[in-house]
């Protein structure tokens, strides 16, 4: 069951993007191989617990998944760890279908897998 039903969780578009936001995709590393945001940091879902110390305080983050609801489940966890985060409303879906670019790490045209 995810861990946000019964909450609102904090949701922001493309409109609402802030230059210094940190897009963390919470897919799994195959997933996120295959295309992801570009600037995008793989911190999967299962592993944000393990990243905790590496992420910046300072900044936004921005939580992504394929269609959003991974992404929200990450936002409930990394606020609960003090973080200042947002899920992507839609996920990669929506950011492909706002004219968003989904990259391979070499910067290549990706996939959403």
């Amino acid at each position: 069951m995810p861990r946000y039903v019964g909450q609102r969780v904090p949701q922001v578009t493309v409109s609402g993007l802030l230059a210094d936001d940190l897009f963390l995709d919470v897919r799994d590393p195959g997933e996120f191989a295959a295309g992801h945001a570009p600037d995008a940091q793989s911190v999967p879902v299962d592993e944000l617990e393990m990243h905790r110390f590496a992420l910046p305080m300072n900044r936004r983050l921005v939580a992504m998944s394929r269609t959003g609801e991974r992404g929200a489940d990450a936002t409930v966890e990394l606020r609960e760890m003090g973080f200042q985060a947002v899920n992507y409303d839609g996920g990669l879906e929506a950011w492909v279908a706002a004219g968003g670019a989904i990259v391979t790490d070499d910067g290549g045209p990706g996939r959403l897998a």
